[in-house]
């Protein structure tokens, strides 16, 4: 019988860098006073949800994210669910990255159709690559013997990378607000970023906290 888990995929709070519009990547960014409000007020969002995994990337943001939405729940950390490692670009506007690597890197960069997710700054990894590293993470819960109600606490471009995949989206405009929440049923764990669309996860909600707008 085919064990079906729940996956809550969690962005952190605001950040300055965020506010300037600045790419963050691996650069480890702490909230700000308002990221720390939104944290604090996803704990009325998820109050109904019992984790019985709580995960966080390693960074600070979404660290310090999960502790306010989840204060005293038993966190684990993981590199694994690290933003996409954006190398050069890190902490450079859209406008100077077009500067600074030209027009079509960026056009590549942001382009949805899956042969672009090879792409990568200088020093940086692809959005495949990232997926990938999302992928090593959900494999370990193969070995799970009940189902279970995962809860990871990330970035914005790997969540948004991992919806347009699962959904076999790529001219989806998924937006990722700061603590917005991607819950999805995991039916099949055996993932591959080739793998048949049928056998991906299934989104099945996105929730947002109140003063939050999401357009697809």
């Amino acid at each position: 019988m085919i064990r079906m888990h729940r996956l809550f995929l969690v962005r952190h709070g605001e950040t300055d860098w965020n506010r300037l519009r600045k790419l963050q990547g691996h650069t480890d960014i702490e909230l700000n006073s308002r990221g720390i409000l939104q944290a604090q007020g996803l704990r009325e969002l998820l109050k109904h949800h019992r984790p019985t995994r709580l995960l966080s990337s390693d960074l600070k943001r979404a660290q310090r994210t999960a502790q306010e939405a989840f204060p005293g729940g038993a966190l684990s950390l993981s590199p694994l669910l690290r933003e996409i490692h954006l190398g050069g670009a890190e902490g450079k506007s859209r406008e100077q990255v077009q500067l600074d690597f030209g027009d079509q890197v960026w056009n590549d960069w942001s382009d949805g159709q899956f042969p672009k997710y090879a792409t990568r700054f200088p020093q940086g990894e692809s959005r495949r690559e990232g997926l990938e590293r999302l992928f090593q993470l959900l494999k370990t819960f193969g070995a799970s013997k009940s189902p279970e109600v995962i809860f990871g606490f990330t970035h914005g471009l790997l969540l948004r990378s991992f919806a347009q995949w699962t959904e076999n989206l790529e001219d989806a405009k998924f937006t990722t607000p700061n603590c917005c929440v991607y819950e999805w049923d995991l039916h099949h764990l055996d993932l591959d970023f080739d793998s048949d669309p049928k056998l991906r996860p299934r989104l099945r909600q996105i929730l947002l906290l109140p003063d939050e707008s999401l357009s697809l």
